[in-house]
């Protein structure tokens, strides 16, 4: 995930996979603003690697089997600031369960 600020109504772009509906780049583009999903790769289910790129004011979600081979998931524009808050987050869209998670190989390169 790349948030702009910490605070919950913070804009923020986030790459993300689940156990059974694909991968999937979700985001708010402005503070307060609505979430939506930018784009989603179905019939994919975990593991699997995930990679979330800037470039400017583009954001690009890839997935991939093993690290190496990288497929497009889809991609956006949003107006953050140079200096952002980058981590990984996990939620289980249910408040009576939790999740489980192993992240492995977390690579934060900053060009």
């Amino acid at each position: 995930m790349i948030r702009e600020t910490l605070n919950p109504e913070s804009s923020h772009l986030i790459a993300f996979v689940t156990p059974s509906e694909g991968v999937a780049l979700q985001g708010r583009k402005t503070k307060f603003g609505q979430s939506e999903g930018f784009a989603q790769t179905h019939k994919i289910s975990a593991p699997r690697w995930i990679k979330l790129e800037r470039k400017g004011n583009t954001f690009t979600a890839f997935q991939s089997e093993d690290g190496q081979h990288w497929m497009l998931v889809g991609s956006t524009t949003a107006e953050l600031a140079s200096n952002v808050k980058i981590g990984l987050a996990v939620c289980s869209h249910n408040e009576d369960k939790f999740c489980n998670v192993l992240f492995k190989n977390v690579i934060i390169n900053q060009n």
